[in-house]
């Protein structure tokens, strides 16, 4: 179409869009016009319309998606950031009309876009902010205590920049993971937890999500041992006293105690067992408590009875007996020994067995009518809790005093020119000689083991001018004198 006839050799145009736009020209006058000019074409090509709009969320724990529509004529976008409403900074340019942005820091993030091609680029379109919260970028240092002795303790961490709180874990005996605090709390204490090993993890948490988890920190309860349930004790001994206990769960070792006559508390045993034996070293009331222990430190006691214990005598009396007796009557005669109640004394006759002549509190025994031998003592010394040791054997040797012999005879015979005289008596047992005597003047004239002896003779009517009497002797001694009489 003609857009202008005039004696001008230019024309002027503006407000055209986007196109190409050919023309030629031709010279008139009133003689006519010339022939058309070869065609001269433009393209007119415009900076591209500001997007029409933008999309962000309001929020965002780093990573977020920026889209915005498109525009015409755009070649390539470019998408800049204000954080905190600072400068402006290209995040992005290329041709897509969206991208992801992964934002390192919290804080109010402002996006805008323009549109470009060859010609320019629009205008700014801008977003509303987004408001982003990055997690927690470390975990939290964790302290846990590695032991308890009670079920009773305190899991501790470091505060985390930009967490607004913290998520504790619990494993029990590795078991599974179990939460047990979401609060803005560094700390998180428990109690009356039983033996085990309990693990803890904490992460550090906002409205962005949660940071990593710390390691593991573990803590092992094991609980004091609880007092044994019972404490079994004789009630009465004569010095080894048998002592037993319940056991008591997780204890390792056992402790008892010895109290003499209610006095101090004196250890006596120190072991895994729970029994033992106590010999008592004197007489008197035993008391005992046991207790149980481990790593973590011992409980309370479990308290025994009263032992009533009674010692048997130390030591043997001291025992008296005479070297000899020539009547068979003697006594066996003691010392008495400390604590003793009673004393047992017992024989033995020429050897043989031994047997008890004597059990009661007397110290001495006395015997008579004994024939001839030998007689061993021993005795001991006793009380309730039993007797002590036998003393050594003291012995006697009887020998009795011979009887007088029977029988003492004196024999008159008369032969036809002579009379003689004969003494003669029956034998005794026991003695090893006989003697005899002249009345007249006490002189022994005769000492052997003959039981008859000459006595003297004479012519026919002879008569012995004296008395004769006679006794049976041993080495204890002799028999009283016994006239012979005349037969």
């Amino acid at each position: 179409s003609t857009v202008q006839t005039n004696g001008l050799t230019s024309w002027s145009t503006s407000g055209r869009g986007n196109g190409t736009y050919g023309y030629h020209v031709q010279a008139c006058n009133v003689g006519g016009c010339g022939p058309w000019s070869a065609v001269g074409n433009t393209t007119v090509l415009l900076p591209p319309p500001a997007p029409a709009s933008i999309s962000v969320p309001a929020s965002s724990s780093g990573s977020f998606t920026v889209t915005w529509a498109a525009s015409a004529t755009a070649t390539s976008y470019t998408l800049q950031q204000s954080v905190n409403g600072g400068g402006w900074t290209t995040v992005y340019s290329n041709a897509a009309n969206g991208t992801t942005l992964n934002e390192a820091a919290t804080g109010s993030y402002t996006l805008r876009v323009q549109a470009c091609n060859s010609s320019g680029c629009s205008a700014y379109t801008a977003s509303n902010p987004v408001a982003v919260t990055v997690p927690p970028a470390s975990a939290p240092s964790l302290s846990v205590p590695a032991s308890s002795t009670n079920g009773s303790y305190t899991v501790s961490w470091g505060g985390v920049s930009g967490a607004t709180s913290y998520t504790l874990q619990e494993q029990v005996n590795g078991g599974g993971w179990t939460t047990v605090q979401t609060n803005g709390n560094t700390s998180w204490g428990t109690s009356g937890r039983g033996n085990g090993t309990y693990g803890y993890h904490v992460q550090a948490c906002n409205v962005g999500g949660c940071g990593p988890w710390s390691a593991v920190a573990s803590t092992t309860v094991l609980l004091v041992p609880p007092v044994p349930a019972s404490i079994t004790v004789p009630v009465t001994s004569n010095g080894p006293i048998a002592i037993s206990w319940a056991a008591s769960a997780t204890a390792t070792i056992y402790g008892l105690d010895q109290s003499i006559n209610g006095g101090a508390w004196a250890q006596v045993y120190a072991n895994s067992a729970t029994s033992t034996t106590v010999t008592a070293g004197s007489s008197g009331s035993y008391s005992f408590r046991a207790y149980a222990c481990n790593a973590s430190g011992c409980n309370g006691y479990a308290t025994s009875g009263a032992v009533a214990v009674t010692l048997p005598p130390a030591s043997a009396p001291s025992l008296s007996v005479p070297a000899s007796s020539n009547n068979g009557s003697y006594t066996v005669s003691w010392g008495a020994v400390s604590a003793a109640t009673s004393y047992t004394l017992r024989e033995q006759v020429n050897g043989g067995a031994w047997t008890t002549v004597q059990a009661n509190g007397n110290t001495s025994w006395s015997t008579s009518g004994r024939s001839d031998g030998t007689y061993g003592y021993q005795v001991q010394a006793c009380n309730g809790g039993g007797c002590g040791p036998w003393s050594g054997v003291g012995s006697i040797s009887v020998a009795l005093v011979p009887v007088p012999p029977t029988n003492p005879i004196m024999i008159d015979t008369v032969a036809p020119k002579s009379e003689s005289y004969l003494g003669q008596w029956d034998p005794v047992g026991n003695a090893t000689r006989y003697e005899l005597m002249r009345t007249d003047s006490s002189f022994v004239f005769y000492s052997g083991t003959a039981t008859s002896y000459p006595l003297g003779s004479g012519p026919v009517g002879y008569e012995l001018p004296y008395g004769v009497e006679l006794r049976a002797c041993n080495n204890a001694g002799c028999s009283a004198w016994e006239y012979l009489q005349l037969q």
